[in-house]
């Protein structure tokens, strides 16, 4: 087991856990990332998380909410500009927006105050990391590419240019409401990827 700092540039650092474990020869190489000072919004819930092997108690965990997940994540699309090698980050934004329902007034609270806590600048448009212009960075430089090539191919992941584009839609509304977070009203619906009044 080993912990080494992360984000030590950062005013609010973490650590990274890495844990090393051999199961039946089968090598397991597990990492975790712990965050300290973080803005949390909605506040963290007890779930139960789901076990891989049959037969086994699910583990109840503290979790962060998903709105926290996503608000961190875009902040980091935000502060690395076309600097950004974080390619996992679009995938996960992804997937989280496929699976939960999220109503726009908490997931702007939630970037709202990640962005505060982090003293980044509050967007007025689209971020670099959502544009054709990164999209060509991601093609040039094999980003995308290599992430699938390490994910399962029963993923069956889009390209990175349509993940960019429901991620637009997904961000378009929380862009547009963070300078005036009070009017932020609707619902994001995973089935037809989409805001709606209710």
């Amino acid at each position: 087991m080993k912990v080494e700092p992360v984000r030590e540039a950062d005013k609010y650092q973490g650590a990274r856990l890495s844990v090393k474990a051999d199961l039946a020869g089968a090598k397991i190489h597990v990492l975790i990332d712990i965050g300290f000072g973080d803005y949390v919004y909605p506040d963290p819930k007890h779930e139960i998380f789901p076990t891989l092997l049959p037969g086994l108690p699910q583990g109840r965990i503290l979790m962060y909410p998903p709105e926290t997940v996503i608000s961190e994540k875009f902040e980091a699309m935000i502060r690395f500009g076309e600097a950004n090698g974080r390619i996992k980050d679009f995938h996960d934004i992804w997937v989280t927006t496929q699976t939960f329902r999220f109503d726009l007034a908490n997931v702007v609270e939630a970037v709202h105050g990640t962005l505060r806590r982090r003293e980044t600048a509050i967007p007025s448009e689209m971020p670099i990391g959502l544009t054709g212009a990164f999209a060509a960075i991601v093609e040039e430089r094999g980003l995308w590419s290599g992430f699938l090539r390490r994910a399962s191919p029963a993923m069956g992941l889009p390209s990175f240019s349509d993940v960019q584009s429901e991620l637009r839609s997904f961000f378009g509304p929380i862009i547009a409401t963070l300078g005036a977070p009070e009017g932020a009203q609707g619902i994001w619906h995973p089935d037809s990827r989409s805001w709606r009044n209710n």
